[in-house]
């Protein structure tokens, strides 16, 4: 190993040791928004994280009260790790740490933060294409409560974060009288209220699913797609309509990033946040450029797969169907005509870029079969455009396509013949 890697190496190691401390830390009040505190614990709380040092009366207090109300919350950044490191964070907790677990736990959190880092290299060195990429850091606890005392269009945010998070879990009539309380206290924010604690009963219902596929038991049902369908179409119609205030959507998002993760439900709700806002993209993309976006039906979303359509006219449409992922270095418009462009877009792709490219020609072959079939019912000639995004081209918090990547989109969509 050259010495430059071993500085690389030792750093990674400081890092997963640092990271390692907090996910073992069992006194984990540390994510608990001060205004939830007792104001005699938030004191001692407040002390502990300036690095202040509490006399024995304090720190039995402090402990007890944890204890009593916390008992064994689990860290909320535990939800970002793969379940390697979940599993083994967890057997510590409750077994007690055993000889040699702690070192096996960091060089496992050292080989994850060395495969993120030559990740994010490979992105910057493979990608010099794309003009900008967001940087997707979530507020911590501290900075999203100072947002919400600072900002009155964060008012709904704040009161959800603070109700959802005095339980553990959630049903149905209790996401419902929660929705109640808001839409009493904030009347002029009903959608706002429908799209964020919506969001709560649509991770259930994904976590629902997820663990019917994996027992086998998974059916299809037309009720619960319809269900996800209007749940998509308000969340995008939503933030589409929104004035680009990073502000309020990195609030939102961190927001539901700490409440799904307390739910157990954190990966679940990345990728929800992160196929719905992919829409929104595209929609702000293709009006950017003269498209006149709208989005589907529900109704056409669940037959027929459309998530979006562009410049409508009596006899003749643009449909769209978009896909985020991390594993794809530019934006790729396709069209039913351009199938046979799939070899020419994979070359010197790597060997897993490869394998994307060939799941989603079927993909592709399905959606545009659909569109085929809704033209001929409605009497339209239907173009079928099959989008796929890289992820770090979307702002996770307004929505806006990275310049490159509206730019890529612009150039393919004229080149399959659209108008821009």
């Amino acid at each position: 190993m050259i010495e430059g890697e071993k500085k690389i190496y030792k750093n990674l190691g400081q890092e997963a040791s640092e990271i390692q401390s907090r996910l073992l830390d069992k006194k984990n009040y540390f994510d608990i928004p001060p205004e939830l505190l007792p104001e005699d614990i938030r004191i001692l709380v407040d002390q502990k994280r300036t690095g202040g040092v509490l006399n024995k009366n304090e720190s039995e207090k402090l402990k007890s009260w944890v204890s009593e109300n916390l008992g064994e919350r689990e860290h909320i950044e535990l939800g970002k790790y793969p379940e390697e490191i979940r599993e083994l964070v967890r057997k510590m907790k409750k077994e007690g740490q055993k000889p040699g677990q702690q070192r096996q736990l960091q060089q496992i959190l050292v080989k994850f933060l060395d495969k993120g880092a030559a990740d994010k290299k490979d992105v910057i060195e493979a990608d010099e294409e794309i003009e900008e990429v967001f940087k997707h850091r979530a507020l911590n606890t501290i900075e999203l409560n100072k947002n919400f005392s600072n900002y009155e269009s964060l008012a709904v945010v704040g009161d959800f974060y603070k109700e959802i998070l005095k339980k553990d879990s959630w049903d149905k009539g209790s996401l419902d009288s929660l929705k109640g309380y808001l839409i009493d206290k904030h009347p002029d924010s009903v959608e706002e209220i429908q799209v964020i604690a919506g969001l709560v009963l649509h991770l259930y219902l994904q976590e629902e699913v997820e663990e019917e596929k994996e027992e086998g038991t998974y059916k299809y049902d037309p009720e619960r797609s319809r269900s996800f369908a209007e749940y998509n179409y308000l969340f995008s119609h939503f933030f589409a309509n929104l004035p680009p205030d990073r502000v309020y959507g990195h609030s939102v998002f961190s927001a539901m990033s700490l409440i799904s993760a307390k739910l157990g439900l954190y990966n679940l709700f990345r990728g929800i946040w992160q196929g719905n806002l992919g829409q929104v993209a595209i929609y702000k993309a293709l009006a950017h450029i003269g498209q006149r976006p709208e989005f589907s039906t529900p109704k056409e979303d669940v037959y027929y797969k459309i998530d979006l359509w562009a410049a409508k006219a009596e006899k003749e449409a643009a449909s769209f169907q978009i896909k985020t992922t991390k594993q794809r270095k530019q934006t790729i418009v396709l069209k039913e005509s351009e199938w046979l462009d799939f070899p020419s877009v994979s070359q010197g792709l790597k060997n897993s870029e490869r394998h994307f490219i060939s799941e989603e020609f079927a993909k592709v072959n399905r959606y545009s079969a659909k569109v085929k079939e809704y033209g001929r019912q409605a009497g339209k000639d239907i173009s079928a455009y099959y989008v796929v995004i890289p992820s770090d081209s979307i702002d996770y918090f307004t929505g806006e396509l990275a310049p490159g990547a509206v730019k890529k989109l612009q150039e393919k969509i004229r080149s399959l013949g659209g108008k821009t």
